[in-house]
């Protein structure tokens, strides 16, 4: 029980990962554990309390856990405020008597029984939890994190959170949520053309393949790092990720030689960092001097991050080696950590 007592788990509740982090209560980043599990949810959703006892069962009892989410946008649920209380329900019923903070868009920790009485406001917060921690460290700074399917893009100045969008709508217009990720992208979303055979042939409108295939073609992603299932159902090494970026224009490998599909797959790579770049144009020229502000970078496609950060020339504020994957779900655990200590949450 002492030993419960003296962690906090934070969650990241996502469509396609769940990853969970266990902090001490004393808020020591370099003790956090965490973990990530590939769990689709629209396909079994009635799994995942299951799911989520497994993990906190792996990683060890807490006191208390906070927690985030973006699944709430699955097609498993009508609307998003069902998948914000599907959510939450499973947490109860999972932890029992555990005591369940979510994070609210306004930035505050809300009882569990009280989010569900307005779900709107804990729906796609994980980038709250990243901002709002990564403020304390780096005040003056951008925030990006590419997970497997989108891109967060949020400037902070004096602490300060300067985003203008809240929800996913409003963030996809003012270009601080782009989807475009590391993985499950499907590269037919970034180009309408690509180059084959010195011709530039139309995609076909399917899913042949994925983003995981390009990185991994492109040498940016190790076959142990492409965690999603492929498009095809088939495996991971080149020469199959050749396969599927060759049906991108109905071709096949006898069509397209390994040289084509590496030259296609290098186009690809760099029309994605075009469409993060315009982005992050689009909300740095609401800023003065933003190329003085470091980037934050974490996430699944940490990788790409930093290739545009090096092309745009601005610093990264973290050092490589502290990068973290899973990073809303310690950051939300830091904060309630913090939250615990400072205004006695319980």
């Amino acid at each position: 029980m002492h030993e419960a007592y003296d962690w906090i788990m934070g969650w990241d509740i996502g469509g396609v990962n769940t990853k969970a982090c266990r902090v001490p209560q004393t808020g020591e980043e370099d003790k956090a554990t965490s973990l990530s599990k590939g769990f689709e949810i629209w396909r079994n959703p009635e799994k995942l309390p299951e799911l989520l006892g497994e993990m906190a069962r792996e990683l060890g009892p807490v006191r208390a856990m906070a927690v985030t989410m973006t699944a709430e946008l699955s097609d498993a649920f009508q609307t998003k405020s069902q998948g914000v209380g599907f959510i939450l329900e499973a947490l109860a019923r999972a932890f029992g008597e555990t005591e369940i903070w979510v994070l609210g868009t306004h930035g505050r920790f809300v009882e569990l029984s009280k989010a569900l009485l307005s779900p709107l406001d804990f729906a796609a917060n994980n980038w709250v939890a990243s901002c709002l921690y990564e403020a304390k460290k780096n005040p003056d700074c951008f925030v990006l994190d590419m997970g497997s399917t989108t891109t967060d893009i949020i400037p902070i100045r004096q602490g300060r959170l300067l985003n203008k969008g809240t929800d996913d709508t409003s963030r996809l217009a003012q270009g601080e949520l782009v989807y475009t990720g590391a993985l499950r992208s499907n590269p037919n979303t970034l180009v309408r053309q690509v180059p084959f055979d010195g011709r530039m042939v139309r995609v076909a409108d399917e899913l042949f393949c994925l983003m995981a295939d390009v990185h991994l073609l492109a040498g940016k992603l190790e076959p142990e790092e492409y965690t999603c299932p492929t498009a095809d159902g088939r495996g991971r090494s080149p020469e199959e990720c050749h396969a599927r970026l060759a049906r991108l224009v109905c071709a096949d490998r006898d069509i397209m030689s390994f040289d084509q599909a590496l030259n296609l797959a290098r186009y690809l790579y760099e029309k994605q960092l075009e469409t993060i770049s315009r982005a992050w144009h689009l909300v740095a020229s609401r800023l003065k001097k933003p190329f003085d502000l470091p980037w934050c970078v974490a996430g699944q496609g940490s990788f790409v991050l930093r290739d545009l950060a090096s092309r745009l020339e601005v610093p990264l504020a973290t050092p490589l080696e502290q990068e973290v994957k899973a990073l809303p779900a310690r950051d939300v655990a830091l904060l309630l950590a913090e939250a615990i200590k400072k205004e006695g949450l319980r």
